[in-house]
């Protein structure tokens, strides 16, 4: 028999203490998972030739409690989810539903047209739909010339 330094259940609860982090960091409540501060709404991203749209589920947030930014291609959403207030102390024996504000950044796959977007909020589904810009995507051609006098070329190197 091989005597250890440490009790076989010391090692036990060495493990049971990782399980525990573990379960904690990836669980939805977990550290992990919260590091982004408040609420997490879930998104669906979708496109087609011509639009890019999104689906962010915000239920018992109020309109005016949402912002939509589009900031060098990417979506800001940005919102707050409040509680309802009692008129009295409320002793609670469970609370599952989450409060507080929220932010999602979406990078957009293409380059969009800001004032051709919109954005629907409909039983706490809110839909943004976002015209592609085309030109942008497609590129725009540069046509090179070249130097013809001795003041272009002083220009262009200095």
């Amino acid at each position: 028999m091989t005597k250890s330094r440490y009790p076989r259940s010391r090692a036990v609860n060495v493990e049971q203490e990782i399980d525990r982090i573990i379960k904690d960091l990836f669980s939805p409540g977990g550290s992990f998972l919260s590091l982004v501060e408040g609420l997490i709404p879930r998104v669906d991203v979708r496109e087609d030739k011509r639009r890019i749209i999104v689906e962010i589920e915000v239920p018992g947030v109020a309109l005016e409690d949402l912002s939509i930014y589009l900031k060098m291609n990417v979506l800001i959403i940005k919102g707050v989810k409040k509680e309802e207030p009692h008129p009295q102390k409320v002793k609670y024996l469970r609370m599952e539903r989450e409060f507080g504000t929220f932010q999602r950044e979406i990078f957009l796959s293409a380059p969009v047209i800001p004032t051709k977007s919109e954005a629907t909020l409909h039983q706490g589904l809110l839909t943004i739909v976002l015209q592609k810009d085309e030109a942008s995507s497609e590129g725009i051609k540069i046509p090179v010339k070249s130097p013809r006098s001795k003041k272009l070329r002083e220009d262009c190197h200095g």
